[in-house]
C-alpha cells in the first residue's frame, strides 16, 4: 500500500502539483544553439489565447508576447491554448539535421508552424488525442526533425491545448546524439518496469500461495504505480490500442484513483490498523471510499474535472496515509518503521525530482530519475518486508506443523494406550475381557472342524479376600495370581494364546476375581491329565504376607458347537457352568441347560416382578400368633406369595432378594403395607381384635417418608398404630445399625411396634440387643427345634428368654411344631408362640374360617 501511496502521491505532488504552479521568474530572452553544443533547452515567448481561438496571422502580429517565468514552461490547468514562439540558427559552415523534442507525452494537441515571408505555415500536427500512426517519428514523445543549413536560422510557433497539465518542456538536440540518449533512457526504464514487474510477480505468487489480502493489495498498488509511470511516460500507448486515444486517458483518470485505493488498502492490513486504532482504521476506509468514488465520477465528467477530483483527494489522502506511519509508530507497531523507512525514500526522489524542474537543483540523473529510484527502493523495502513476513510465517507454519506432528505422535500415543487400556485389566494387567471375545470371534471364524472350549475361572473366596485385607492386598493378590496361572496353562494342550493390545497372555481377565481360558476342546479332551495338574494348582493355597489363602476355584467350561457358535453366547454359558453347584462342589462342571433354568428364572422374575406389584398378581398369606396369656390369637403376621404363570409358586425369600437388587423393593413394600392394613380393618370388621405384624427389608428405612406413609395408610384404614408391628431380621438391622436404631426409634414414637424377626440367627445380637428399639423379639426356629430332643439347645432357648424378659422385651418362639415345644416353651416363660402347631399361613377367607372354628382346638 505504501507503494500506491507513494505512486500516487508523487504523481500528484511531483507531476500535477508541479505542472499546475505559476512560475516566477525575471524575463529570459530567445537563445539559440551555440556551436559545439548538443542539446539546448529552448527559451520561448508566451502567447495566451483569450476566449476566441487566434489565427496565425493574428498571433504574428500580437503585441502582448511574453517570456516564461520558468523553463519549462508551466501552466498547470487551463481551458485555452498557449502559443510559443521561438528561433533556432546553425552557426555551423556545414549541414546539421536536429530534432525538435517535447519529452511530456500528456499533451492532447500540438500545432508547428514555421514562420517564412511573414507568413506561419503549418508544418507538423501531433498529441495525445491523435493515433500513434500518424507521428513522424515513431516514439512516445514528441519528435520533430529540422534540418538547418550552414548559418541558416529560422522561426517557429507552436500551439498547445490540452485538458491536462499544461507543460512543455521542449528541446534542441543533435538526431545522433538524441537518439543515444533516449536509448539509454528506454534502457534504465526497462530495467526499472522489469524489476517492479518481477516484484509484482513474486507477490502475486505469494498472495497466491496464502491467500492473504495483504498480498494482493501490495501487488495492485505497485501495478499501479507502474502503470502510472507508463503512462505518464507513454510507454503504454505503442503497444495497446495505439489508434484509441480515448482508452489512454480514461484509463490515466482511473489509475489516479486506483494508486489512492490500493494505497489505503494495502496500508490498512500492513500496518493492522483495526487492531490497534478504529479511529485510523475508519479514516483509511473513508481514504479508499473516495477513490472508488473518483473512480465512479469519471464517466459523469469531463476529464480535467475529474482529474481534478481525483487530485483534491489524492494529496490529502496521501499525505495522511503517510502520516499512519508515525502515529503507529508511537502505538509500538513494528511494522510502522518499514513503513516510514519505505516512504521516506519515495518522498526523497520525488522532492529532488521536484526541484530540479524548479530550477532548484541542477539537472543529472539522479534528479532526472529521482522519483522513479526512489519508488524503485520503495518496492524493494516493502517487498523485503513482505518477503521476511513471508519468510517468518514458513517458520511459523513449519513451526506449527512440527508441533502438530508431535501432538499427533502423543495422541497417537495416548490413543495407543487408551487401546491397551480398554483392552486390558488394571490390576493383572491382562488382557480383559473385551479382548478375549475378539479372540473368541477371530478362532470362530477360523475354527473349520475344531471345537472351541471356553473357559471362566471363578475365585469364589474373592469377595471374603477382599473383605478382609482390602482393595490394595487384594489386587497384589490377584496379581500374584494371575501370574501363576498364565505360567500353569502355558502347559496345556490346545491352548489358545489370547492376543493384547502389545502383548499375548495365555489367559485373560474378564472381571475381579475371574479369568477366561481359550482351548482347543478336542485336543484338551484327548489328554486330561495336563488339566488336573492346573485345577490341583489352582486349590493350592496361596502364601501372602505370612497368611495361606484358598481361593476355591469354580471352572465353568461352554464348548462350541454345542453350547453356543458365537463369543456372546459361549461366554455367558460358561459364566453359567461357574456359578452351578456342580462347579462349587467338583470345581470343574461343563454348560448344561438344566443348571441355566435358574438364571432364567432370574431374568424372567426380575423383568415381570414390577407387572405383578401393579396388576396384583401377588398374595398375602396370614399365620397367627398365639398368646399363652390370653390364651387366644392376638396378631396374624402377614407374608408374601407369589403364583407365577410359568414356575408356580415362587419363594418369598427369592424374589425379595431380586427386588431388593433391582430397587423394586420400595414398590413392593408400600405394596405389602397399604394390603396388610386393609385385612387388617377387615379382621377388625369382622370382630377379630387383633394386630398385623408386617416384614420390611433394611432398605425401606433409608427411606425418608416411610414413617410418613405408615401413617397415611393407618389413617386411611381408621386403624390404630399400635395394631401394626413392623418385623425386621436383626441381621437386617446391624447393616447400618447407627441409622436403623434411630429410624425404628422414630418410628416407635408413631406408636407403631417393633419386633426383631430371626434372633438367634445372626451374629451381632448379644451386643446390639440392649439398644434395640423394639417391642417384641421373635426367638428363630434354629433355637427352638429341638428344645424337646436336646438339653444344649432348651437350656439356650430358656436363657434367650429369660435374657430378653429381663431387657423388658416380649417374647416369641418360631417354628412351633408340636404340642411337646408348646408345653415346654410356656414351662420357659414364653409369652407367644407361632409355627405350623398352631396353623400354617393361610390366605384371607380360609384364616377367618380357622379362627371362628378351629382355634379354640389349640392344645394346652
Amino acid at each position: 500500500m505504501p507503494g500506491l501511496r507513494t505512486c500516487s502521491m508523487l504523481l500528484w505532488i511531483a507531476c500535477l502539483w508541479l505542472t499546475s504552479l505559476p512560475a516566477f521568474a525575471s524575463e529570459i530572452p530567445l537563445n539559440q544553439l551555440e556551436p559545439g553544443q548538443i542539446n539546448q533547452m529552448i527559451r520561448l515567448q508566451v502567447l495566451h489565447e483569450s476566449a476566441d481561438p487566434l489565427t496565425p496571422e493574428q498571433v504574428l502580429t500580437h503585441e502582448d508576447w511574453q517570456a516564461p517565468e520558468v523553463l519549462p514552461a508551466n501552466f498547470g490547468y487551463l481551458d485555452h491554448a498557449v502559443w510559443y514562439r521561438f528561433r533556432v540558427r546553425n552557426p555551423e559552415p556545414v549541414r546539421q539535421s536536429n530534432i525538435l523534442i517535447i519529452n511530456y507525452p500528456m499533451l492532447d494537441f500540438i500545432n508547428l508552424l514555421e514562420v517564412r515571408q511573414g507568413q506561419a505555415l503549418l508544418i507538423a500536427e501531433a498529441g495525445d488525442e491523435l493515433p500513434y500512426h500518424a507521428r513522424e517519428i515513431d516514439h512516445p514523445y514528441f519528435l520533430f526533425p529540422l534540418t538547418l543549413e550552414a548559418g541558416e536560422a529560422r522561426e517557429f510557433l507552436v500551439r498547445v491545448q490540452t485538458e491536462g497539465a499544461h507543460l512543455l518542456p521542449i528541446e534542441l538536440w543533435r538526431d545522433r546524439e538524441l537518439f543515444v540518449k533516449l536509448g539509454h533512457e528506454d534502457q534504465l526504464h526497462a530495467v526499472y518496469f522489469g524489476v517492479v514487474g518481477v516484484i509484482i510477480f513474486f507477490n502475486l505468487l505469494i498472495y497466491v500461495a496464502l491467500r492473504e489480502k495483504m498480498y494482493l493489495y501490495y501487488v495492485c498498488s505497485v501495478f499501479m504505480f507502474m502503470l502510472f509511470f507508463m503512462l505518464m511516460r507513454g510507454k503504454l500507448y505503442p503497444i495497446l490500442l495505439s489508434e484509441d486515444p480515448a482508452f489512454h486517458k480514461t484509463l490515466l483518470l482511473l489509475v489516479l484513483p486506483g494508486c489512492l485505493l490500493f494505497s489505503a488498502l494495502f496500508s490498512r492490513e500492513f500496518l493492522s490498523l483495526p487492531q490497534y486504532s478504529r479511529a485510523l482504521d475508519l479514516l483509511c476506509r473513508c481514504i479508499a471510499g473516495s477513490a472508488l468514488f473518483c473512480m465512479a465520477c469519471i464517466p459523469f465528467l469531463t476529464a480535467q474535472m475529474s482529474l481534478k477530483l481525483s487530485v483534491a483527494i489524492a494529496v490529502p489522502g496521501t499525505f495522511l496515509l503517510l502520516l499512519f506511519g508515525p502515529l503507529l509508530v508511537l502505538m509500538g507497531n513494528r511494522n510502522a518503521w518499514v513503513y516510514v523507512a519505505a516512504w521516506s525514500t519515495l518522498m526523497f526522489g520525488s522532492a529532488i525530482t521536484a526541484m530540479s524542474k524548479h530550477g532548484m537543483l541542477p539537472v543529472s540523473f539522479m534528479t532526472e530519475f529521482g522519483m522513479q529510484i526512489g519508488s524503485a527502493l520503495e518496492a524493494f523495502i516493502f517487498n523485503a518486508a513482505l518477503a521476511f513476513r513471508f519468510y517468518r510465517e514458513h517458520q511459523d507454519r513449519i513451526t506449527a506443523q512440527q508441533a502438530r506432528l508431535k501432538e499427533n505422535a502423543e495422541r497417537r500415543e495416548a490413543e495407543l494406550k487408551l487401546v491397551q487400556a480398554s483392552m486390558s485389566e488394571p490390576v493383572t494387567l491382562l488382557p480383559n475381557r473385551m479382548c478375549f471375545e475378539r479372540q473368541i470371534t477371530l478362532e470362530l471364524a477360523r475354527r473349520e472342524a475344531r471345537r472351541l472350549g471356553v473357559g471362566v475361572i471363578e475365585i469364589r473366596r474373592y469377595g471374603e479376600i477382599k473383605r478382609s485385607l482390602g482393595h490394595h492386598n487384594t489386587d497384589l493378590v490377584m496379581r500374584e495370581v494371575a501370574h501363576r496361572m498364565n505360567q500353569w496353562f502355558a502347559a496345556m494342550p490346545g491352548l489358545i494364546v489370547i492376543d493384547g493390545p502389545s502383548f499375548s497372555a495365555n489367559i485373560c481377565a474378564l472381571e475381579q476375581g475371574t479369568f477366561g481360558v481359550l482351548v482347543n476342546a478336542d485336543t484338551a479332551e484327548h489328554d486330561y491329565s495336563p488339566v488336573s495338574e492346573v485345577i490341583r494348582r489352582l486349590m493350592k493355597p496361596i502364601e501372602y504376607n505370612g497368611m495361606r489363602l484358598t481361593m476355591n476355584p469354580s471352572i465353568g467350561i461352554a464348548v462350541c458347537p454345542e453350547h453356543g457358535v458365537n463369543a456372546a453366547t459361549l461366554l455367558r454359558n460358561a459364566q453359567v457352568a461357574a456359578d452351578s453347584t456342580e462347579a462349587h462342589e467338583k470345581t470343574l462342571a461343563y454348560y448344561r441347560q438344566d443348571i441355566d433354568q435358574s438364571n432364567a428364572r432370574r431374568l424372567v422374575l426380575i423383568s415381570e416382578l414390577r407387572d405383578a406389584i401393579e396388576n396384583n398378581a401377588l398374595e398375602l398369606y396370614f399365620q397367627p400368633k398365639w398368646d399363652y396369656q390370653k390364651r387366644q390369637v392376638v396378631c396374624v403376621e402377614a407374608l408374601l406369595r407369589w403364583h407365577h404363570e410359568r414356575y408356580g409358586m415362587v419363594r418369598p425369600d427369592e424374589f425379595v432378594a431380586l427386588a431388593e437388587q433391582t430397587g423394586i423393593i420400595r414398590a413392593l413394600t408400600r405394596w405389602v403395607i397399604d394390603r396388610a392394613l386393609s385385612y387388617l380393618k377387615r379382621f377388625h370388621d369382622e370382630g377379630f381384635n387383633i394386630s398385623m405384624s408386617i416384614n420390611i427389608s433394611a432398605l425401606n428405612l433409608r427411606e425418608a417418608d416411610l414413617g410418613e406413609f405408615l401413617q397415611t395408610t393407618i389413617k386411611k384404614y381408621a386403624l390404630n398404630s399400635a395394631d401394626v408391628y413392623l418385623e425386621l431380621t436383626e441381621t437386617a438391622m446391624m447393616q447400618n445399625s447407627q441409622v436403623s436404631i434411630l429410624k425404628l426409634a422414630n418410628l416407635r414414637k408413631t406408636g407403631i411396634k417393633v419386633s426383631v424377626d430371626d434372633f438367634g440367627a445372626g451374629f451381632s445380637s448379644l451386643s446390639y440387643l440392649r439398644s434395640l428399639p423394639a417391642d417384641e423379639i421373635k426367638i428363630d426356629k434354629s433355637l427352638t427345634a429341638y428344645i424337646a430332643t436336646e438339653i444344649q439347645s432348651e437350656i439356650v432357648t430358656r436363657k434367650s428368654i429369660e435374657m430378653c424378659h429381663a431387657l423388658g422385651f416380649e417374647v416369641v418362639a418360631e417354628g412351633v411344631e408340636s404340642p411337646e415345644m408348646i408345653e415346654l416353651l410356656q414351662a420357659m416363660g414364653c409369652d407367644q408362640i407361632q409355627g405350623y402347631g398352631i396353623s400354617p399361613p393361610l390366605p384371607f377367607d380360609e384364616l377367618l374360617y380357622w379362627l371362628r372354628h378351629q382355634s379354640e382346638k389349640v392344645c394346652l
